[in-house]
């Protein structure tokens, strides 16, 4: 997901966090880069759903050792 996606509350009501990984869009020109992290931990999300984004379901995903 992008960091300023407003919908994700939303998503992850109806979806769960489990699937879903972070993403700078870098290096696109409407990229938030450098400031794309700072911005997603704002988003009213709960912390366990911030690092599942942001860590843990990447780390599955590419299966890397926790």
């Amino acid at each position: 997901m992008d960091p300023d996606e407003d919908q994700v509350e939303w998503v992850i009501q109806k979806l769960g966090d489990d699937t879903l990984v972070f993403s700078t869009d870098y290096p696109h020109s409407d990229s938030h880069f450098p400031e794309a992290t700072n911005i997603f931990l704002k988003l009213p999300l709960s912390e366990t759903s911030k690092r599942r984004i942001l860590w843990d379901n990447c780390a599955r995903l590419y299966n890397l050792a926790e």
